[in-house]
């Protein structure tokens, strides 16, 4: 199936974003770890397995819409040494993608892209949980 380039546009950005969230979680989650804050760890681990999920959905949906998903490139986070800024960097990315899930979603229903707008939207339900 031959998607929209608006759209495939905004999934290639958000598969950048989500990335760069991947990148920034699973050092986190491992920082944490390092230092002994399991319960910091076990839920960033959590976000980090969302992360994945959702970029999982993005990819196989690029794929479908006849697109080849470019995973070369990915947003980069600044990450932090103490956990309070870290914690701030991590809920700024998570600011990003969500700001980048409500623009792409307007985007589908402007070019009547329903399906790819519900997985979206599903995305962006899991992303403010």
């Amino acid at each position: 199936m031959k998607g929209n380039s608006r759209v495939t546009a905004h999934l290639q950005r958000l598969i950048k974003t989500l990335l760069g969230v991947v990148d920034i979680t699973l050092l986190h989650a491992r920082i944490y770890e390092d230092r002994g804050l399991a319960k910091l760890s076990e839920h960033a681990d959590g976000t980090l397995q969302a992360a994945r999920d959702g970029l999982n959905r993005l990819l196989r949906r690029v794929l479908f819409l006849g697109t080849t998903p470019d995973i070369s490139q990915r947003h980069s986070f600044s990450t932090a040494s103490n956990v309070p800024d870290m914690l701030r960097k991590e809920l700024d990315a998570q600011y990003r993608l969500n700001e980048q899930l409500r623009t792409a979603i307007a985007c589908c229903h402007e070019e009547n892209d329903y399906q790819t707008g519900a997985l979206l939207g599903t995305i962006l339900a899991e992303v403010e949980e």
